[in-house]
């Protein structure tokens, strides 16, 4: 699938191809029709904030969910979605708040170390 990476702060926005994992868990694939770039997206490419490079960018989607993880209910292949794929555990009192973007366990959706990258680029992971 392509993607918008950048390999590192100050880089710049280069489309490229790239691999995605079958999802485990919670996670959905989605097949993304629609994404957006937006000012957050230049932010973390031009400073440093300390967010691991490679990094693939475009967190505004909308699609068509293609595979769901075993653990998924609430959502099935062919449901249309929108989504901000600025990670949040949807559990601790921002998140319940409707302030995800200030979640305080951004990592809780995260794979562990023993599982395989949701992203990669020949064979390295992305972020």
């Amino acid at each position: 699938m392509k993607a918008d990476v950048v390999d590192a702060v100050g880089e710049p926005f280069v489309i490229q191809e790239i691999d995605i994992a079958e999802p485990i868990g919670r996670e959905v694939l989605v097949d993304v029709k629609a994404s957006g770039l937006c000012h957050s997206d230049e932010h973390y490419r031009a400073n440093d904030f300390g967010m691991p490079m490679p990094m693939v960018f475009g967190h505004e989607i909308a699609g068509v969910i293609a595979a769901v993880g075993p653990d998924v209910s609430e959502f099935k292949v062919g449901d249309h979605v929108v989504a901000c794929l600025v990670p949040s555990c949807g559990h601790c009192p921002s998140c319940l708040d409707g302030r995800r973007h200030q979640c305080s366990n951004p990592t809780a959706v995260q794979r562990g170390v023993d599982e395989p990258p949701r992203l990669s680029r020949n064979g390295e992971p992305l972020n």
